[in-house]
Formats: structure tokens, sequence, C-alpha cells
């Protein structure tokens, strides 16, 4: 049924399609309407000339192998065998004039489950998709030297081209290299090879279009591509233009733009393409080997009714995988991504999914308008929480050892226990309840609306879960656990130590930053040897770093104008805080008389730049009505160690306690002129 809702709170729940959501009954409705008005959907999608897509965890999906349009790749252990290759360990090798070649497991939807990479596996030359897999014993699971068997093999290298974090430009100018019809290398023509010369350099060109002025904090120029790729390269033949104009073209800046979104470049790529090989093709070929995920993620796209849960991911390893488990991307580190397949996977997230999926497909465009909690509102705190939940649920068998080690592990795989699994679960589940602000009732409700509204209440939401855990363990097991974590959580403090309030979602924005404390800091640590034109752009990023929401944006032009002019900052402080800031950052602190002259011609340039930069690729996420910026996904792509990041925490937190009314109005006037048109420069 359609219930009254506004259009605020249909355009909030479904802002991408703007359709009226249908719910079954009216608590189903306001719960949901609750938590879209408190959490922002995963993708808001939005034309360029608004901005482009919010898009706060820089999140991307991709389909790997086709099952159908790919069966050439594909090869049974029967095949195989007959082909003169040998099994060993997860893949079957053979040797070649080149060396050796190695195929790798194929990956189906069906072979994973929550938190678990061997849900399923085939037997020997399975012939049915359904028929052919059984699901893993608790034996098999408790070895963490067994991995499930797939149904296919592919080639190494063809998971190796597929799965790189290049734009897929660069990947097709390889495979033309490569001249690959699905059988693997064959050598090219001459103008086959020129050909795919061509496609690599206007690839590599546009993709530094879009890179440079994130990582350098200014347009990307001529000198800058010379720099890079060496001036001996057929520029008209590949750009049909000099490199100079084809790099002011609009559409060369929009395709880099959303290359470096899709698949960023780091500064250290930029040393890797400056210092590599001036052919294009094998500097193409260099930069598919360096940017490998070394694990993957993806969750099944079938979601039926039968099914206990809507979303069911997994982390795995990196492996072929095949269409119907399609894979996702975050740039971000391995933390939160942790953070983020826990979210996918936690009750409240799955409520959502229930009720907002209409068919049996979890598709894009389905999970694009799902409420998803943004990077920005994890703590340092709830990381440590969910860390440690996530590494031993997910880290039982020695091939997940790379997942590990980018958590920050080292030890050996966890023990396979049911129960403990069960546990870590549901104390998941219930920071996830309180992040997207649930009380204790609602999530009671989110459980089982009958044992809330009665036993003849029309909702339902788990169903096929609460009546499989009765038939194996007597109970609705998942319910007692998670309402007993939220009890005990509840009264160990675990709530009050994390900063969650009683069914509010974490106000991450007045956290007080994390640094070393300053006394432990030496003398003049955030000086600056001299002003740079692009220091205005280091102390934008430096604060936007430093926030973890939606700031005014008035606050944040002040904070960067004491962070230039350091001396501004200095009086206001109390004396205590004045001595250890004018100890920190040197003689800028230093009170001055007199007005300052000339701020706004030093600082111009450098904001000028960064600021649509940081918007136009999401970085900077404006809220015009509000007058907020918040911080969006690729900030830490950009190296503000130093003064930047010192001062912007400092100053930040001195703001916190001062009248920003009050503090503009103390400010000389061309700084004060500057705060208020700094927007629009």
């Amino acid at each position: 049924r359609h219930f009254d809702l506004s259009p605020l709170e249909i355009a909030a729940i479904n802002p991408n399609t703007k359709t009226a959501p249908v719910f079954r009954t009216r608590s189903d409705a306001d719960l949901i309407a609750k938590i879209y008005s408190k959490v922002p959907v995963l993708i808001e999608e939005r034309a360029q000339d608004e901005g482009g897509d919010i898009n706060p965890w820089g999140i991307s999906f991709q389909t790997m192998f086709h099952m159908s349009g790919d069966s050439g790749f594909f090869r049974t252990p029967t095949q195989l065998e007959a082909e003169g290759w040998q099994r060993e360990g997860t893949d079957w090798v053979r040797g070649i004039v080149t060396g050796v070649e190695r195929r790798v497991p194929l990956y189906q939807a069906k072979m994973i489950h929550h938190f678990d990479h061997r849900w399923a596996t085939y037997g020997v030359d399975a012939i049915d998709d359904d028929e052919g897999a059984r699901d893993c014993t608790l034996a098999e699971k408790q070895n963490p030297a067994f991995e499930p068997s797939p149904r296919y093999w592919v080639p190494e290298e063809e998971v190796i081209l597929r799965a790189a974090r290049v734009p897929s430009a660069l990947k097709s100018a390889v495979r033309m290299a490569r001249s690959e019809g699905g059988k693997g290398r064959r050598k090219a023509d001459a103008d086959t090879q020129e050909s795919a010369r061509a496609a690599a350099l206007k690839a590599l060109v546009s993709w530094l279009a879009g890179a440079i002025p994130v990582l350098e904090g200014q347009p990307a120029r001529e000198a800058d591509i010379f720099r890079l790729l060496g001036r001996a390269q057929d520029w008209r033949g590949a750009l049909k233009a000099s490199a100079e104009r084809f790099l002011l073209d609009p559409k060369t800046l929009a395709t880099g733009a959303e290359m470096q979104r899709e698949t960023p470049l780091v500064t250290g790529d930029l040393t890797l393409i400056a210092e590599g090989q001036k052919d294009v093709l094998a500097l193409a070929e260099l930069l598919i080997e360096a940017k490998q995920p070394r694990w993957l993620m993806g969750w099944r796209d079938i979601c039926r009714s039968t099914d206990e849960r809507t979303v069911i991911a997994s982390v795995f390893p990196k492996v072929g995988v095949g269409h119907t488990m399609p894979i996702f991307f975050l740039n971000k580190g391995a933390d939160l991504a942790a953070a983020n397949l826990a979210m996918w996977l936690s009750l409240p997230f799955d409520f959502i999914a229930r009720l907002s999926v209409g068919g049996t497909h979890l598709t894009y465009s389905y999970l694009k308008q799902f409420a998803a909690l943004p990077p920005s509102t994890f703590s340092t705190l709830e990381l440590d929480f969910i860390r440690p939940r996530i590494l031993e649920l997910t880290y039982t068998s020695h091939i997940m050892k790379l997942w590990a080690e980018d958590l920050g592990y080292s030890g050996p795989p966890f023990a396979w226990n049911e129960d403990r699994r069960a546990q870590l679960r549901a104390e998941l589940d219930v920071l996830f309840a309180r992040k997207f602000g649930l009380t204790e009732e609602e999530q009671r409700y989110v459980l089982d609306p009958a044992k809330v509204k009665g036993a003849d209440y029309p909702s339902e939401t788990f169903r096929v879960l609460k009546e499989k855990e009765i038939r194996q363990y007597n109970e609705y097991r998942t319910e007692r656990l998670v309402l007993e974590a939220w009890k005990r959580m509840e009264a160990d403090g675990t709530f009050a130590n994390l900063g969650l309030g009683a069914g509010q979602v974490v106000d991450t924005a007045a956290r007080t930053i994390q640094r070393p404390a300053l006394a432990d800091l030496s003398d003049g640590v955030w000086a600056r040897a001299s002003q740079q034109p692009n220091d205005a752009g280091a102390a934008l990023t430096a604060i936007l770093k430093a926030i973890s929401g939606p700031r005014p944006s008035r606050t944040i032009r002040l904070a960067a104008a004491m962070m230039l002019e350091p001396h501004l900052l200095t009086s206001l402080l109390p004396d205590a805080r004045a001595r250890e800031w004018r100890r920190l950052v040197g003689q800028e602190a230093e009170p001055r008389t007199g007005n300052v002259v000339g701020f706004a011609a030093r600082t111009n340039q450098g904001w000028g730049t960064a600021v649509p930069n940081h918007r136009g690729n999401g970085r900077l996420i404006e809220d015009i009505s509000a007058g907020t910026w918040a911080p969006g996904p690729g900030l830490e792509a950009f190296d503000t160690a130093g003064w930047p990041d010192g001062r912007a925490g400092f100053v930040l937190e001195a703001l916190s306690a001062l009248d920003l009314d009050t503090t503009v109005t103390s400010m000389p006037d061309e700084v004060r002129g500057w705060i208020a048109h700094a927007a629009t420069a």
C-alpha cells in the first residue's frame, strides 16, 4: 500500500527514481522514513552540471565473467587433465615456452554466504549448477587448509586483466595489442599494434587529465604529460590534436574525472608512470600488474522470498567471478571496507533491502537507493570495534591471508566456531541498529513485527530465517542473541564508549580531532619554509580530511584563513594555547599589528583551483540550501602531512570554542571579505 509520505520523505527514500515506495503496513513506512531522514542513500545520482553523483564510499560495480558469453574461457577438471594441466592447490598449472600458465577458480554466487567464502563446493565436472553443488560441511570449514572447488577454472591472465583497477579503455587497448579473441594471446599484426598503441596513449592521457588535478592541485598541462609519458609519442595520431588542446577539451576533462573517480591513481602511480617504459603498451601492462586488488568483495544477484536474507555478500580471494555475483570496489582502506561489509550484512540494512526489492534480482539500481551510513560516520573507536569481529568472521582459511594482513593481522586463521560466529554477528547487528538510529523496540520490530504488534499483524521481515532457526535450534536464535547483546552492550558501557546515544545516529561532526599530544611535538613542526601558490588547496584538503560531517562553509573558509595566516588565531586563544600555537607554528604565528595586505592575491589561485576540483570530483559535498560543506571520498589520495594536517586539527578545535560571527567580524577587512566571497572563487 501507498501511505501518506511527504514529497520530501519520498525523495529521501528514492532520490534517484523519485518513485513512491510501497509498504505493507504503516509501521514499516514510518520506520523506513525515520531511517532515511537520518541516513543518506549509498549513491545519489546527480547530473554532471550539478556536481555529479554523491558517492561517499567511492563505490563502483563490476561483473567479471558472463556465464554464457565468456564460456570459451571455462574449463572443467576433465578438460584440464586432457590438455596436460596439473592441479596445484586451488589452481591448475602447466608449463609453456615462456614459463608457467595458470588457471584459477571461477567463483559463482552459490559459493558464498554471509562472511563466508566457503559456503558451497562443486563436485568433479558438475554438469548442473544446482545439483552439482553442495554445502561445505562443518568439518571442512573447521579445516583452515580447505578451499571449495568451483565448477570451472579460468586463465589467471584474464582475471588479472579484468580485476585491474585501470580504466576500461586501457584494458581494451591491451586486449587489442594482445589480439585476444577468447583463446589466449596471438601475435598481433603491425597495424593492430599501432591502433592499440594509439588507444592506450589516449586512455593514459585522459586518465592523467583527471588524476593530476586531484593529486597535484592544478590542471594537467602538456608539460605534465611530457614529463610523465615522454615527448616521443604520436600525439596527433592518437589524440587527433596537440596534447595541450586535447587536455583543454571539456570531453577529455569529463572522461578523465570519471576515470579518476572509478579507478583512482595515487601519487605513487605517477612515479611509476614517470619511471616506467615510454612504450605506452608496455606501460599499460605495467599498470595492470600494479593496480591489482588483493581481495574481492561481491554479493549474490539472486534474492528470493524463500531466502533467509536479501543481501548476501562476502569478501573472498582474488579469483574469477561469475556475473551472478557482481563485485564492488571501494576507494577506501581495508578498515572501512570491513565496516562497509559489516553494514551490508547487518539486520537493519537487510530490513531496508527487504522492503525495497520488488523482484528476484538485487541490482545496482536497488543498492544505490539503500540507506547507507557514509564512511565519515565511523569513528576510530567504532572501527576498532568492527575490525576484530569482521576479521574473525572472514579469516577462516589460509587463502584469505592478504585480507587479514590489510586489516593489520599476521596470525593464523581463526577457528570456525558456530556459536562464536553467531555472537559476533549479533554484536555487529546491534552496533548498526544503533548507528541507523533504531531504538530497542524498533530493533524488536525489525526482528519480528508480530512479537511487537500482535500475532495477526500483516507485516513480516525475516520469517524464513525465523522458521529455519526454530527447526534447527528450537528457537529464533538470532532474535535472542541480538536482544541479549543489546542489553549487555548497554549495561557494560559499550554504547557510551562508542559515543552512541540511545537510538541516535552518531554525530561525528563534533568529534575531537585525533592527533598526537601537542607536548610530544617538536618546536616548529607546523612551520612552512615559504608560501606556495597551492598552499590554500592544501589547507582546504586538510580541513576536509579533519572533519567527519557537514560544517558551515564559512567555518571552513575561516579555518583556512587562520591556517594560512596563523597570527590571526593567536590573539583569540587563551595564553597557554597561544604559546603552544606559536611554538608549533613558529614565526608566522607571532602577533602582528596593522591590516593584512595581499591575502586574497596569495590565496585565490590555490583556492580557486582546489574548490571546483574537489567539488567536481565528489571530494567536497556541498549543500547549498544548508550552507554546508562535507568531505567526500578520495581525499586520502592527497598528501597533507605536516603543517596542513597539524594546523587544521588545531584550528578546528580552537574554533569550536569561539563564536563564529564574532570571530569573522574581528578579522581584518581583506580577510573578512575573502571569507565572504571565497565560496564562489
